[in-house]
């Protein structure tokens, strides 16, 4: 449990660095974007408050930690490096996809069906969560907070019990060709 948290500390730090100089690059992007455009279209206030960029943030860090309780687990099961990326580079889909989907089309112009799953993908929370609040909306990014820190810890629940056991020494997946 030692290596878990030791793992969960430094990795902590480096997902707030990320997530603090994130917000800042958008903090300005948007900031240029309103000098640019009027900041009202018809009755709707284009805009970020605040407490938009809490949540922004929280959706994003709690995101990125998701994503690293995952890897952890993940990369648990590794022998060595090389196997560790070729595995943890199976999470780059479960991240980019949505990014892109989100990107060109708002998720309630989706079908339900594609709905469903991208709200139960952890990541796709920072893009709607970035579009929800430019527009003042905040039910969908807060429920998402919550549903990352619930897929979160569980999934903290998961490594710490794998980095409890033996299963830590014994549990492989391998990549090796048979002969």
């Amino acid at each position: 449990v030692t290596v878990l948290w030791g793992k969960l500390v430094g990795s902590t730090v480096v997902t707030a660095l990320s997530v603090v100089a994130y917000m800042v690059g958008f903090n300005y992007y948007m900031g240029a974007m309103m000098r640019a455009q009027p900041a009202q279209v018809g009755e709707v206030q284009i805009g970020i408050s605040l407490e938009g960029y809490v949540v922004l943030g929280l959706s994003l860090f709690l995101s990125l930690m998701s994503l690293l309780a995952l890897a952890l687990l993940l990369g648990a099961y590794t022998q060595d490096v090389r196997s560790a990326q070729s595995l943890l580079g199976l999470l780059f889909v479960p991240v980019f996809i949505p990014a892109f989907i989100l990107i060109y089309t708002d998720v309630s112009a989706l079908p339900l069906g594609l709905q469903i799953v991208l709200y139960l993908i952890p990541f796709s929370y920072p893009m709607i969560t970035a579009k929800s609040i430019i527009l003042g909306e905040y039910l969908v990014p807060l429920l998402g907070v919550l549903y990352n820190v619930v897929f979160m810890v569980i999934a903290l629940l998961i490594a710490s019990r794998f980095f409890s056991s033996e299963r830590v020494i014994t549990a492989r997946i391998t990549f090796r060709r048979r002969k």
